[in-house]
């Protein structure tokens, strides 16, 4: 009798050390399996959308403005000092993160032009699953005091985008 109580002895605490194993295994494996379901889930997708030139005139127009991803390139042409020109664009978020805006790099060399951003800034919070849409104001410059045409140049903006 006492070999036969070891015996089950033995197999109960085989057994509990069985289930225990496979209990602990099965937990991992459902662990790892939702992290990798929220890694592919989640997707990094912010871009500029659009861009438009508004309140064209004959002496105020676009030569080509483009979009990239994360740039933005006008060429605006202004002939006199009431000249102005706007660009409405579109920053969508389709992604699954909200998104802050750490940078906005403005390469532009002439001092002709003044130009302004309107309703955007560094810090902007951009949410998952939407879009905001902001104004570049391109002006011909006061503090040129004859009536010359500003020769065309590029303006390249980029807004560089991050994780919240």
């Amino acid at each position: 009798m006492k070999k036969s109580g070891v015996n089950i002895l033995t197999t109960v605490l085989c057994a509990i050390i069985i289930v225990s194993v496979l209990g602990l295994s099965v937990s991992i494996f459902n662990v790892d399996k939702q992290t990798m379901s929220t890694s592919i889930n989640s997707i990094w997708s912010v871009n500029i959308a659009s861009i438009e030139p508004v309140n064209e005139t004959k002496t105020a127009y676009d030569l080509g403005a483009y979009i990239t991803d994360d740039l933005i390139v006008i060429k605006p042409y202004l002939e006199g000092p009431s000249d102005e020109l706007s660009y409405i664009v579109t920053v969508k978020n389709n992604g699954t993160y909200d998104a802050v805006l750490e940078k906005i790099n403005i390469d532009y060399k002439k001092n002709d032009l003044k130009f302004e951003l309107e309703s955007i800034k560094e810090g902007d919070i951009l949410e998952k699953n939407t879009f905001k849409t902001f104004k570049i104001v391109v002006r011909y410059s006061d503090e040129i005091k004859d009536d010359r045409i500003i020769e065309p140049s590029k303006i390249v903006i980029s807004l560089e985008y991050t994780k919240k």
